[in-house]
């Protein structure tokens, strides 16, 4: 089993850690190498120690077999040269292993708190995981239980011990994650751990050609910066958004530039109401249209306001004209036309109407109105929209990508300024969880909701493709 490979600037630093520590994270960024080295510890261990049971593990069962698990072969085939059915043999069933003549496996599983338990039956000699940035730390202090400490020590004489090893990109939340305490805070962390930084300068042999060069006009300056370099970037504005450019003329009013454009409405773009629904009636009702083949938003009109029945919004999304609080409305489309998408966080799906939920509700009034629009439920997580809006904002490499109208869009213009990071006494950020005063953030949680759903941010697994 001879290998033909050869380690970038970023793996040589986790096969030294691995020798030295118990537990090895590799905290990096895409195309760093990361999921490599993870399939090549544990081919090297079932090359090493006949008759080791090794676990890889993913959040899902179906990223994990088509991600890592693909990874895995091809390491085997295209680096040790080896021929499956063979040299070593491919269980794809909903249990997937890979095992090898010297009686060696390895078990491919997921982590997620509510499946994790048919894996907890056996135990193993390594573990790797995936994506660890996915998992909770429960996942994570439960499969660990299933390490027995046993088995590679008697192979090895005394010589080696089982290892655990994750790799993972560094999370947006960085020291709300669980694993800056687990890892990273030296008064928390576990004994004879360590966590290593990977990034993509260390690996520029297997990136494509533009690769980051597309990636600069995909995500904003922010997340660039975690990305090629592997940081855990601090927080360094108080705004949410501060990348948003909203010029106002010597009167206050806001005017054309920056993010700001007066829009009509464009028969051939995709066309959706964003909807944020609040706790008890729909804050914020976004009418946007969708440029897909350039990847632009742009925002035309909004009916924002409280203490609303659903019958007077789903009016609002059929096209009527409807009056409320003295004002007049009319969307620049109806929803024969354009999607709606509506986000839901924590447990918000029964809100209204005697405990009916606000998305069946509004369901039966469109129907009783014969009406039959595609609505879709939206959920990105809170960090994970954000980045998708601040992508969108302006990218890395200087362009913007979402527009709104400055002359329906007052109401977001002024949540874009309140849409905040709390502080302390000092004026220093403390956290990365957005400060929400119930007031001034329905808007954005509408924008967040919609961009999430529709264009989130770019996976690591995906290759940035140049539009």
């Amino acid at each position: 089993m001879q290998s033909n490979l050869s380690l970038n600037t970023n793996q040589i630093p986790f096969f030294n850690s691995v020798a030295r520590h118990d537990i090895t994270v590799d905290s990096g960024t895409w195309r760093s190498g990361k999921s490599f080295e993870l399939c090549l510890f544990l081919i090297l261990r079932m090359k090493d120690y006949p008759g080791v049971r090794e676990f890889m593990g993913r959040k899902t069962l179906k990223s994990l077999k088509e991600t890592t698990f693909l990874k895995f072969q091809e390491v085997l085939t295209d680096h040790f040269k080896l021929v499956e059915g063979r040299d070593y043999f491919v269980n794809r069933s909903s249990n997937p292993t890979i095992t090898i003549p010297n009686g060696s496996v390895c078990v491919f599983g997921d982590l997620d708190i509510n499946t994790i338990g048919k894996w907890l039956s056996a135990e193993y000699s390594d573990i790797a995981v995936d994506e660890a940035q996915e998992i909770c730390q429960l996942s994570f202090e439960k499969i660990k239980s299933r390490q027995t400490q046993t088995i590679i020590e008697k192979l090895s004489g005394g010589k080696k011990k089982n290892k655990f090893v994750m790799a993972m990109n560094p999370p947006e939340i960085a020291d709300q994650h669980w694993t800056h305490k687990r890892f990273r805070d030296v008064t928390t962390k576990i004994k004879n751990s360590n966590m290593i930084y990977s990034r993509i300068e260390g690996n520029k042999e297997n990136i494509p050609e533009t690769y980051i060069e597309d990636m600069y006009d995909s995500v904003d300056t922010r997340t660039a910066e975690i990305y090629l370099k592997g940081n855990w970037t601090p927080l360094l504005s108080k705004l949410v958004y501060s990348d948003y450019s909203l010029p106002k003329d010597n009167m206050g009013n806001y005017i054309e530039g920056g993010n700001l454009k007066h829009l009509k409405y464009d028969k051939d773009l995709e066309s959706y109401f964003f909807m944020d629904f609040g706790w008890t009636h729909a804050m914020s009702i976004g009418c946007w249209q969708y440029d897909r083949y350039n990847d632009i938003f742009y925002r035309l009109y909004e009916y924002v306001e409280s203490n609303t029945k659903p019958e007077t919004y789903c009016k609002f999304m059929m096209g009527e004209f409807i009056e409320h609080n003295g004002n007049r409305y009319q969307s620049p489309f109806d929803n024969k036309v354009a999607s709606i998408i509506v986000g839901f966080e924590a447990r918000q799906s029964r809100q209204e109407a005697d405990g009916q939920s606000n998305i069946e509700l509004i369901r039966e009034i469109f129907n009783n109105n014969n009406f039959r629009p595609t609505i879709y439920v939206s959920n990105p997580g809170i960090q994970s929209g954000i980045i998708a809006v601040r992508r969108h904002i302006l990218t890395a490499g200087g362009h913007r990508k979402l527009f709104i109208d400055p002359r329906y869009n007052k109401r977001f213009l002024r949540d874009v300024m309140a849409y905040h990071y709390p502080t302390d006494k000092e004026g220093n950020v403390v956290s990365e969880e957005p400060e929400k005063d119930g007031i001034c953030d329905n808007t954005q949680d509408e924008a967040r909701y919609g961009i999430g759903y529709i264009s989130p941010i770019i996976s690591n697994a995906v290759m940035v493709q140049k539009r």
